[in-house]
């Protein structure tokens, strides 16, 4: 893909498919099974069905071994940091309907847990990454009704970076909470939802290094 700021090439294989009784029809009862694995072990399973009549699918998906820093091409102009390492693994179940200009997708049970995340700081001084082990828990979507709701996410044993400045703290040069600074575009992003919720979160472990530089101001 050279489409990118950089360009992104990957392998697929071995594949392996099966599909029974497809129909172009919805059909609950049109089973398909799909397998793929790249290069570097990373693993994809999809059980379920499809139609293409609307176009309609549901089941179940998992991946395994998927490494971030390969698909930085696809997401590095949206953070303002640097993903140097971790691996994902992910799952849950899902159901498409496209019949409109806009698909209708709903996701739910999805759990998901990144190993060895690393991130570091595009400016300033060397040491400032944040290392640490993810898990997401009970991970709804649905796009059409632009919710988000996870009931459970947890930091473990990790090191989290932060800088406090007058415009507010900063965490790997996203500025997270600030009386006077405009708003991110994250955060500018997520308010068009409906409803972002998160029921838990859990930090076990984790090392907080906070550096004031509001003092010599």
């Amino acid at each position: 893909d050279a489409s990118r700021g950089r360009p992104f090439a990957t392998e697929l294989g071995p594949l392996s498919f099966s599909l029974e009784d497809f129909h172009t029809r919805y059909d609950p009862e049109a089973p398909y099974h799909f397998e793929a694995a790249t290069e570097l072990g990373e693993q994809l399973t999809w059980t379920g069905t499809m139609s293409l009549s609307p176009i309609h699918s549901e089941g179940e998906f998992a991946v395994k071994g998927i490494s971030i820093p390969k698909y930085a091409a696809y997401f590095e102009s949206l953070v303002p940091f640097e993903v140097e390492a971790g691996l994902v693994q992910a799952e849950g179940e899902y159901a498409l309907q496209w019949d409109e200009e806009l698909p209708d997708l709903r996701l739910w049970d999805g759990e998901v847990e990144v190993d060895g995340l690393t991130l570091g700081a595009l400016e300033g001084p060397e040491g400032r990454k944040t290392v640490a082990e993810i898990d997401v828990k009970g991970l709804a979507v649905d796009l059409t009704e632009r919710r988000l709701v996870i009931e459970e996410v947890s930091l473990s044993d990790g090191s989290v970076y932060l800088r406090r400045t007058l415009d507010g703290i900063d965490w790997m040069g996203l500025l997270l909470a600030s009386a006077t600074a405009d708003q991110t575009t994250v955060k500018s992003q997520l308010e068009e939802w409906e409803e972002v919720r998160v029921d838990r979160m859990v930090a076990a472990r984790v090392v907080y290094r906070l550096v004031d530089q509001t003092l010599a101001a």
